[in-house]
C-alpha cells in the first residue's frame, strides 16, 4: 500500500481542496470580467484628437512627452518633431481645467473619471521640474478661482529626480517606478505604478498563444510589483486583442496601447 512518503511527489490534492481552487478561479474569473480595464493611451499625443480621444474611452492615463525650449514644455516624440505652439497647457492642462469646471458645474463626476497624467520628461529633470511645477501651480491657481480644490494626478517619467526626494513634490506629482529600483517607504508611497520595458521579458508578437515560459516569467514580474503593493504597466507591448485579453488575463493591470478607443471597444463588448 501507500504511506504519506510515497505521495510526496505526487501532484495529488483532497477534493475539498480541488474544490477551493475552482471556486477561487471561478470567482477571479467573475472579478475580472466586472472590473473595469486600465487603459493607457501611450503617446497619446500623436493622435488625431489628443487628450479627448483618450478621456472619451475612460482611459485610466495617457502619456506626453515633453521637452523645455525657451521656458515652454513642448510636447513631441523626439527633439525635431517639436512644433511651435504644440505645448503641454495647450494640449492637456487647457482641455483637463475645462473637464474639472465642467464637472463641477455639473455637480456631477459623471461617468468618467479623471485620468491621470503620465509626463515623461526628455531633458533633465533639474531643469524641466522648476517650469512643470510652476505650469502646475497655474492651473490650480486657476481652478481655485473657481473654487475647485483639487487636482488630477501628473505622474513623472523618464528623467525623474532622485527617489529621495519624492516626497518634496506635491500631493498631485507622483512618480513612474522601476521593478530594478529599490524603495523606502516614503518613496514608494509616492510611486503611482512601476512600469517596465516589455521587450526585457519577452519577444511575442501578440499575433499567436504566448509561450508558456515567456507568460511564466511575465507572471513572476507582476507578482513581485503586486507584493509591493503596485501596479504594473508595461510599455511596447503588442497592440493587439489578443495581447489585450493575454495581458489581462494574466494580471497587467494597466493595459498600454496606441488604439484607447478600439481598446475600451473590445473591452467592454461593444
Amino acid at each position: 500500500h501507500l504511506n504519506k512518503s510515497d505521495l510526496s511527489g505526487c501532484n495529488i490534492q483532497p477534493p475539498e481542496m480541488k474544490i477551493l481552487v475552482s471556486l477561487s478561479l471561478f470567482l477571479l474569473s467573475i472579478l475580472l470580467a466586472n472590473a473595469q480595464v486600465m487603459i493607457h493611451s501611450h503617446n497619446d499625443y500623436v493622435h488625431a484628437k489628443p487628450f479627448w480621444e483618450a478621456y472619451q474611452a475612460d482611459a485610466y492615463s495617457i502619456e506626453a512627452d515633453i521637452y523645455l525650449r525657451e521656458n515652454n514644455l513642448m510636447v513631441a516624440h523626439a527633439s525635431n518633431e517639436i512644433k511651435t505652439g504644440v505645448t503641454l497647457e495647450k494640449l492637456y492642462l487647457e482641455p483637463l481645467t475645462k473637464v474639472i469646471l465642467s464637472k463641477m458645474k455639473l455637480k456631477s463626476g459623471g461617468n468618467r473619471s479623471m485620468p491621470v497624467m503620465l509626463i515623461d520628461f526628455k531633458d533633465d529633470y533639474q531643469k524641466v521640474m522648476p517650469v512643470f511645477l510652476a505650469k502646475l501651480l497655474d492651473m490650480q491657481n486657476k481652478l481655485k478661482e473657481q473654487r475647485v480644490d483639487t487636482m488630477p494626478t501628473f505622474v513623472v517619467s523618464g528623467n525623474r529626480p532622485p527617489a529621495d526626494s519624492f516626497g518634496i513634490y506635491p500631493y498631485y506629482v507622483q512618480f513612474d517606478g522601476r521593478p530594478y529600483e529599490l524603495y523606502d517607504k516614503a518613496a514608494l508611497s509616492k510611486i503611482a505604478f512601476i512600469s517596465d520595458q516589455y521587450l526585457k521579458y519577452s519577444s511575442w508578437n501578440g499575433k499567436e498563444a504566448i509561450a508558456p515560459a515567456d507568460s511564466a516569467t511575465i507572471v513572476r514580474l507582476i507578482q513581485t510589483i503586486h507584493e509591493k503593493g503596485k501596479m504594473l504597466r508595461l510599455w511596447n507591448t503588442p497592440d493587439t486583442e489578443l495581447a489585450w485579453k493575454t495581458f489581462r488575463e494574466m494580471g497587467v493591470d494597466i493595459i498600454n496601447t496606441d488604439q484607447p478607443a478600439i481598446c475600451q471597444k473590445f473591452f467592454s463588448g461593444s
